[in-house]
């Protein structure tokens, strides 16, 4: 089967714009002799749709279309992920073929970790879906549905599928791509079918998504990738006949067959193939792209396919960043230089008290070597009558005896200099119980505390005649002690039989 996976860029809630795409793909499809092309998860509306979903009209929408794009072409047969609107709301796989909306596979595993959050908008699928294009059974999934051992793709290899079809929108992290193909190898082997995965490309506010799409056999070979960071439509035949062959040598997979616990996969109607059978004795596979490597070389290709279409879908012409001199500031002018032109930045260098004349020289000699328009912006000024502002606010001038302003709450309050109040918190405090200070080595006077650790069992019986002179930085050797509670430390508050005038006087 010659197969042809759209890798697209699609934008949320542009549903004719994505329908565009999806037209462009069909027809590029059909001109390379394609049995079957595979458009990514919700390729009709975007992903991730969000609240849209919430809106019926929206829905209806994306219904509509795709109606229209299933009667402009009866081939080659299309999987298009789209949101069905039933009794509840799907995350679905579409299976346009004869003109029609021929068949629809709905999402069994919806994902709410991370950046997912599909339970809150749709309901999810019942089992597994496979369908027959000419003499070959075909299962479909949708995303997280693959990345679950077991069912539903088990349950559709069991029901007799050769291959299984992954339509996708899986975000990007560092090594993502790797990873996915390591794991859909290891689902070709369990279930001896070929995998192939559809992603979706592109950045999509705070989403990267890479592409990477590809296609793995029944022995979890890579028999064909597209490039990541850019659209493509990647053309791969698949020699199915191989994975039956295979599944008759395996006698481990009949047991399973006979006694597996849930139902087979649904078989949906059949579908006549179209397009051209790549010849027998043709070379089974496709064009692999290379991964990006280093993994600097991948997240540098992440960030500029992410700004691009962030600046791109939002309708953002141009983009001012601030220049500090530093790393930081340094290498998003880079970014932003490479990905949008220097004729799209702008970078203003702020001097003020806290920068040096080193790091806006950095600045500036930055913003000329890239080309980038650059503003001087001093704001020495407008610091200083925002610190002034702030001080009148937060009573900077009063008298501190009082205690601290309304504004925050809390330990002691600062003084102009940076020194820690303490007069109003010694003054509050009273002589037989002051505040508890984390100090273990400070000689205790009379009506002072001394903070203890509270144990979790019951606290230790103090003898009454310890002596102060035996531990002389812990003076305290009380009689009789009463205890009181400190946030999460006990304070003892006694007399101190043993400690001289002079030590007291000083503590007080």
């Amino acid at each position: 089967m010659r197969l042809a996976l759209c890798q697209m860029n699609a934008a949320v809630g542009d549903i004719d714009g994505n329908a565009e795409r999806i037209r462009a793909g069909r027809r590029a499809a059909a001109g390379v002799g394609a049995q079957l092309v595979l458009f990514p998860e919700l390729a009709l509306t975007g992903y991730p749709p969000e609240d849209l979903l919430l809106r019926e009209d929206f829905l209806t929408r994306a219904g509509a279309v795709l109606e229209e794009l299933a009667r402009e072409a009866s081939e080659p047969v299309a999987v298009v992920g789209f949101p069905e609107r039933a009794e509840d709301v799907y995350n679905a796989a579409a299976v346009l073929a004869g003109g029609r909306v021929h068949a629809v596979y709905r999402k069994v595993y919806l994902p709410n970790y991370g950046v997912f959050d599909e339970q809150r908008y749709f309901q999810a699928g019942d089992a597994g879906g496979a369908i027959d294009i000419g003499y070959e059974r075909v299962g479909l999934t949708v995303c997280e549905d693959i990345w679950e051992p077991g069912p539903p793709a088990s349950e559709e290899a069991l029901a007799g599928a050769t291959l299984i079809v992954n339509i996708s929108a899986s975000p990007y992290h560092a090594g993502k791509g790797a990873e996915r193909e390591r794991m859909f190898a290891q689902r070709a082997r369990d279930n001896l079918a070929c995998v192939a995965f559809c992603a979706l490309v592109g950045g999509q506010d705070e989403l990267v998504f890479d592409g990477h799409s590809f296609v793995v056999d029944h022995a979890g070979q890579t028999i064909a990738r597209a490039a990541q960071f850019r659209e493509e439509l990647l053309v791969c035949d698949v020699d199915l006949e191989a994975a039956a062959a295979a599944r008759l040598r395996e006698a481990g997979h009949r047991p399973a067959a006979r006694s597996s616990p849930r139902r087979h996969a649904e078989v949906l109607p059949a579908v006549a193939a179209t397009g051209k059978s790549p010849p027998a004795e043709g070379r089974s596979g496709g064009p692999l792209a290379a991964p990006l490597a280093p993994e600097e070389a991948e997240v540098s290709a992440a960030l500029q396919l992410g700004l691009r279409d962030y600046a791109e879908k939002n309708g953002l012409e141009h983009v001012v960043l601030g220049l500090s001199g530093g790393v930081d500031s340094a290498l998003v002018a880079c970014i932003a230089s490479d990905t949008l032109g220097s004729a799209r930045v702008s970078a203003a260098v702020m001097p003020s008290p806290y920068s040096s004349a080193e790091t806006q020289a950095d600045a500036r000699a930055l913003a000329a070597a890239l080309g980038l328009q650059l503003f001087e912006l001093p704001i020495a000024e407008i610091l200083e009558s925002y610190m002034r502002d702030l001080a009148e606010a937060l009573g900077g001038g009063e008298d501190r005896s009082a205690g601290p302003a309304a504004v925050g709450a809390g330990g002691p309050r600062k003084a102009a200099g940076g020194r820690e109040n303490s007069t109003a918190t010694s003054r509050a405090a009273s002589p037989s119980s002051r505040t508890c200070q984390r100090r273990s080595s400070t000689a205790c006077a009379t009506g002072a505390t001394r903070p203890r650790r509270r144990s979790r069992a019951a606290p230790r019986s103090r003898s009454p005649t310890r002596s102060c002179s035996a531990r002389p930085r812990r003076s305290c050797a009380p009689a009789s002690a009463t205890r009181t509670r400190c946030r999460r430390m006990t304070c003892w508050t006694a007399s101190c039989t043993a400690t001289s005038s002079a030590t007291t006087g000083a503590s007080s």
